[in-house]
């Protein structure tokens, strides 16, 4: 007899025909035993045998398509906006390192070396404090979408599990203990 979802949904009819027709005691004591729960290190070990980057119920890595289902326009705006100041925060080091390199060469003219440091010294403040700018709205609005999706995929998760006929739960792969950890 298999083990898959069609087999324990076949195993649950049964039982409850049979506690209909039996009685409920003699329908528990006359339950086909339900196989238990591999240990940790056969699970471990299979899951390093497997090496194919699949997940652990056989399913592969979402596509981007399927991990951005749940997005809204919101969630997209903050992406976008996100995008622009990470592409700001990559414009700055080079930036830095012009003005670097204006500093060193400025020390080489004698007569204006501290007012162009002084110009340079200012530019220095201005750019990191516009990189720290960019670098918090980046990092608020990546943060701002992560957290919403996730929180709208594991509502999605939890409707589809909810979903599911008890006969499901016996499967070995998905008892309710481990189905916690996985969300």
């Amino acid at each position: 007899e298999g083990r898959g979802y069609g087999s324990a949904r076949k195993r649950q009819k049964e039982r409850v025909a049979r506690m209909a027709t039996v009685g409920e005691e003699n329908a528990i004591s006359t339950a086909p035993p339900v196989a238990s729960a591999p240990d940790k290190v056969e699970m471990e070990s299979a899951d390093v045998e497997k090496g194919s980057g699949e997940l652990e119920g056989g399913a592969g890595t979402a596509t981007l398509r399927e991990t951005f289902m749940h997005a809204t326009r919101q969630d997209f705006l903050l992406l976008f906006v996100g995008a622009v100041a990470a592409l700001l925060n990559g414009v700055g080091d080079p930036l830095l390192i012009v003005l670097f390199a204006g500093s060193l060469s400025a020390m080489t003219d004698t007569d204006k070396v501290m007012e162009t440091m002084k110009m340079i010294a200012i530019l220095f403040v201005g750019i990191g404090f516009g990189l720290q700018i960019v670098g918090t709205v980046q990092y608020l609005c990546y943060v701002k979408v992560s957290s919403r999706l996730s929180r709208k995929m594991r509502k999605a998760w939890y409707a589809a599990l909810m979903r599911q006929d008890i006969g499901w739960y016996d499967d070995p792969g998905n008892n309710p203990a481990g189905l916690a950890a996985k969300m």
